[in-house]
């Protein structure tokens, strides 16, 4: 996992990878969204982050399934995930979609995106969310363009009171095909 470490900050500036790896996401086949999220249970798992705040974006642009279509056990499995990274790692998750007109208006999948982010710190599933609290911790844009400015977004909340930004590092986890 310490191979996938990436700074954010090269020389006051976003690092260009990270641009070219966003930028080189393209929407096709199923999103198993339980399986991104259980790879950054690994990532914390097996580096030492300590003093440090743990903070996950979890972008996608789909619904959680294996084939087509949304699965509720796959959405059940990347929120059981999300919680474990939120109870047992006190990592701040925000969730970012990247949908469509068709799939933004889902109410299955607004659910399942405010069920893995942090601003539903007791969702252990799909029927039990518990309660929501205050912060934008779920956040969609229609198009690649408008992902720096919710990446500012995620960097001030998240960081406003912890750490400045050049010590931010992120975890690339992009796969060779996506």
């Amino acid at each position: 996992y310490a191979s996938s470490l990436l700074s954010v900050n090269v020389e006051g500036n976003v690092n260009n990878e990270l641009i070219a790896a966003i930028n080189a996401i393209e929407a096709r086949g199923a999103t198993a969204a339980d399986l991104g999220l259980e790879m950054a249970k690994g990532v914390f798992a097996n580096t030492d982050s300590t003093g440090r705040q743990r903070v996950v974006v979890f972008m996608t642009d789909g619904e959680p399934t294996y084939s087509s279509g949304f699965q509720s056990s796959v959405a059940n499995s990347a929120i059981y995930n999300a919680s474990l990274l939120k109870n047992a790692y006190d990592a701040s998750i925000y969730s970012v979609g990247v949908f469509s007109a068709t799939v933004s208006t889902n109410q299955n999948v607004n659910k399942f995106m405010n069920a893995v982010s942090s601003g539903y710190p007791d969702a252990v599933s799909m029927k039990n969310l518990g309660k929501g609290v205050d912060g934008q911790y779920y956040l969609t844009v229609n198009n690649t363009d408008s992902l720096t400015s919710v990446f500012k977004s995620i960097s001030t909340e998240s960081l406003s009171h912890t750490a400045p930004f050049d010590n931010l590092t992120i975890i690339k986890t992009l796969a060779e095909y996506v």
